[in-house]
Parts: structure tokens; sequence; C-alpha cells
């Protein structure tokens, strides 16, 4: 018996091990794509400058935030005492601009932003989370040759919304239950690491908020993310 829970233990801590390396891949390769952009901006012109500073800027504050991600990941705890208000609207919107998105991509996308809110929490973890909704539904729309993407966003008396549909091809059922577990979700069987919505559920939840998935399998998925109103 005692053999049986050190194997389970151990089993448990390489999974977590495991996590931890996809996770930090993940943010490596999304660094990267910044540091390329930096590098595009620095061969076009020198009045591209405020650009690169950004940049480098934006670059700098991923590198700081990658050990608060990899600490709520081990922990299932992400440290909220620096969060901070923003507005969601702005986060979308810089989310968007900075992007690495292919010729025609960006016009897939429709936003409806008027009904804007702040939330508390954190600007890059947040972008992270659109990062991944909108890298995954554009690799949909691409494999399925159609679909657009529409961000909106939703006022409410205890909760605000936003609220992420893509109509590529949607999820089948038997998939739902598990969008946001570990290693289980269907970007796995897509060739997705099944850790990118399990951090993004384990980011709302900090928040003090939620993310949840519906979709109508051949028409639509929509994930919508929930934020506390602030007083």
């Amino acid at each position: 018996m005692a053999k049986t829970i050190l194997n389970d233990g151990s089993k448990a801590i390489n999974r977590e091990v495991q996590a931890v390396v996809t996770l930090a891949s993940s943010i490596a390769h999304e660094l990267k794509n910044y540091l390329a952009a930096i590098s595009i901006c620095a061969e076009l012109s020198e009045k591209q400058l405020g650009n690169i500073r950004n940049g480098v800027m934006t670059a700098n504050y991923l590198v700081n935030n990658l050990q608060l991600q990899i600490r709520g990941v081990i922990t299932g705890k992400l440290d909220t005492k620096d969060f901070k208000r923003y507005s969601i609207a702005k986060n979308v919107e810089e989310a968007l601009d900075q992007y690495p998105f292919k010729e025609g991509e960006r016009e897939l996308i429709k936003l409806d932003l008027e009904r804007d809110f702040n939330y508390k929490g954190n600007f890059i973890l947040t972008s992270h989370i659109l990062y991944n909704l909108i890298k995954n539904a554009l690799r949909v729309i691409t494999n399925a040759d159609k679909g657009k993407i529409t961000i909106k966003l939703k006022s409410g008396v205890s909760f605000n919304k936003l609220i992420f549909r893509d109509t590529a091809t949607g999820i089948a059922k038997e998939f739902l239950p598990k969008m946001f577990k570990l290693f289980e979700s269907q970007s796995t069987a897509q060739g997705g690491t099944g850790v990118g919505l399990a951090f993004c559920k384990l980011i709302m939840q900090s928040y003090g908020g939620n993310i949840v998935c519906d979709s109508v399998e051949g028409e639509y998925t929509e994930f919508t993310l929930t934020f506390p109103c602030l007083l």
C-alpha cells in the first residue's frame, strides 16, 4: 500500500514538473514573437524607435511575470498582491496590437468594446488568456478554412463579462467537460499542449471570476470570462 501511494505521489510530481516545463516553453515562444517584432522594427527605420522601446518593455514584463506564472501552476494559486485595476477594453486592444498576426488574420476579429469595465488583476496575465484564445481560434479557423472571431463586453450587477466567440467548427460534446483539465483539452488532440486553458482557468479564478465554454459542434465555440464588479 505504501509503495502504491509513493508511486501515485511521484506521478503527480512528474505531471506538475511537465506542466511547468510546457508552460515555460509556451511563454518563451511568445517572448520570441516579441523579440522578432523588435528585430523587424529595427530593420525598418529609425522612426520605429518608439515601437522598439515598447516591445522591449513588454518583453521585459513577460520575463518578470514568468516566475509568477510558474509558481501559480505548481501551487495552484497565483500571487495576487500586485493586482491592480485595469480597463478590459484597453487590455483587449493592446493584446491585439501586440499579437503576431499572419496576413489577413486580424481582419477576422470583430470588436464590441462599448461596455468597457475595470477589473482587478494582472494586465499581462489577462493578455496571456487573450493570446491563448486567439491562437486556438485562429488555428481552428485556418484548418476549417472558415469562421470569424467576435470579442464582446457585457456589464452586469455582480459580474462583468468578456465573451469570445469563433464560428469555425465548434467542439464535440464529449470534449466540453475536459476543456479546462490539464493535458486533457481538445487542443491536445489538435497538436496543443493541454496546458493553456487550464492555466487560463487558474488566472480567472485568482481574479475572483471564472472562464467557461459553450459550443455547438459545426457552428460556434464561445468562451465567457466573468470578472467581479469593482466598487
